[in-house]
């Protein structure tokens, strides 16, 4: 019979995390959520650090980098919290963050009235966000559809903010919330997207911005002083709110703004406003995207082609990126500009009148022998198929800037093509079928049938997935 022979075994060793010091462990804990989005949530970070064992709970309750970054998500709030609780609960997080800058959002939108009691909630937020004004540094609110005004008196009056660097609020389109007295220094991000023309007197330093998104009720003439108060934004995004969808603005004629500074312009609307690209002028542009949000033909409501030519040729920009989305006209003019032959993306969509039309597929496309066409350096092309082009014209154009070419950078590389309103033609899924995958991605967007929603996969996915359609 084998004799069990007792060995004498080095005593086991503590493992390799707990080796590491408070000092190494509280950095990885930062480092694993540097790209992570934290929140009040006990699923998420760094409360989920605090319930692994004792030693990682006093180390992540000492390293105030976790605590600087709050996300209240209001909908998912235990209704079994007390206000009190709670405005305790959000103190104690912050308190942690010792006297780092801070990055606080609250989201009041999703709700929608799905939990009694959250109103209070809300107020004790903004309160708790209110006592730490002055380590702000960006901060995010949407309010949704609640009583706009009433909750930001929840803040402290004046609101002084030394460090706010970025401010982005989302209200009710058609409140129009005072804001409270502040301070806001240092600001150089402004997104405020609730109707309220209070704030344009506000105690704002406008020279400051580089960023700014906002709305703006009944007063196209606001959108242009904006451009005068900022002269270093260099993203300026405008949806332009109005009462009577079908009334035509006209500004009055005046000196044109010279902004050197704005790269990125975003406008979307649902009324023509005449003579606004006639008052501007931006040689800095890079990107423009125009967006009509009233779905309709009526030629009364879309900018005038004539006033963005006429914007192009006063400014003499250089543009890499052209979105236009509804606005009732033909892209074909533009993109004969001289500020367009630099354009890198182009992005044609319209649920009415064509922005694509067989004239622009002829002039895009690349003919061999030819030394010059179109927007030679084009690389993006997003476009809706619209229902009368005729067949084959647009898998040609892509097919011919797909080829091999000295400058890589002439060739396309991403095609996304809509067939909402229309479905591709069989001599366009030929053509495309030519196109080498490696070098250019091309992408469907359409109608699912089945599940009735909007979806998005490879051509040939989109082809494979016919039948099902």
């Amino acid at each position: 019979m084998n004799k069990i022979v007792r060995m004498n075994h080095p005593p086991i060793g503590p493992s390799p995390i707990r080796r590491l010091s408070a000092e190494v462990l509280s950095e990885i804990f930062v480092s694993c959520l540097e790209k992570r989005t934290r929140s009040n949530s006990i699923r998420n970070c760094p409360l989920t650090l605090c319930r692994v064992c004792s030693s990682w709970r006093l180390v992540a309750l000492h390293t105030p980098r976790l605590w600087s970054t709050l996300r209240v998500d209001l909908y998912r709030v235990s209704t079994s919290l007390t206000e009190e609780a709670l405005a305790k609960h959000l103190s104690n997080w912050l308190n942690r963050s010792g006297t780092l800058p801070l990055r606080l959002s609250l989201n009041y939108y999703k709700i929608q009235q799905q939990k009694q009691g959250v109103d209070s909630f809300c107020n004790a937020t903004l309160t708790v966000f209110g006592a730490f004004a002055s380590r702000w540094q960006k901060v995010n609110i949407i309010l949704g559809y609640e009583d706009v005004e009433a909750m930001l008196n929840r803040f402290p009056s004046p609101v002084h903010a030394p460090l706010l660097r970025s401010l982005s609020f989302w209200g009710k389109e058609y409140d129009q919330p005072i804001p409270p007295a502040f301070s806001f220094p240092a600001l150089t991000k402004l997104a405020w997207t609730s109707k309220c023309l209070a704030l344009f007197k506000s105690n704002i330093s406008w020279h400051l911005l580089t960023n700014v998104k906002i709305s703006i009720g009944y007063s196209f003439s606001t959108a242009l002083e904006v451009i005068q108060l900022c002269p270093n934004v260099i993203h300026y995004h405008v949806r332009f709110i109005e009462a009577d969808y079908g009334h035509t603005v006209e500004l009055e004629h005046g000196t044109p703004i010279l902004n050197q500074s704005i790269r990125h312009l975003d406008l979307t609307f649902k009324s023509l406003c005449i003579s606004f690209f006639s008052r501007l002028i931006l040689p800095a542009l890079s990107h423009l995207s125009l967006e009509n949000e009233k779905f309709s033909g009526d030629g009364e409501t879309h900018p005038h082609e004539a006033e963005i030519l006429g914007l192009f040729s006063r400014s003499r920009c250089d543009l890499k990126v052209l979105e236009l989305h509804n606005v009732g006209f033909s892209v074909h003019m533009l993109i004969k500009h001289e500020s367009c032959q630099t354009l890198q993306k182009l992005s044609c969509r319209s649920s009415f009148t064509p922005v694509i039309d067989d004239e622009t597929l002829t002039d895009l496309t690349r003919i061999p022998g030819k030394d010059y066409s179109l927007c030679p350096f084009l690389e993006d092309f997003e476009v809706e198929s619209p229902t009368d082009l005729t067949p084959g014209l647009l898998g040609s154009m892509i097919l011919s800037r797909c080829s091999c070419s000295e400058n890589a950078g002439e060739m396309l590389r991403n095609v996304e093509i809509c067939t909402f309103h229309s479905e591709l033609s069989k001599e366009d899924e030929n053509l495309l079928n030519e196109v080498d995958r490696s070098a250019c991605y091309i992408s469907m967007r359409y109608l699912n049938c089945r599940t009735m929603r909007y979806e998005t996969e490879s051509f040939d996915r989109y082809l494979e997935d016919e039948d099902e359609r």
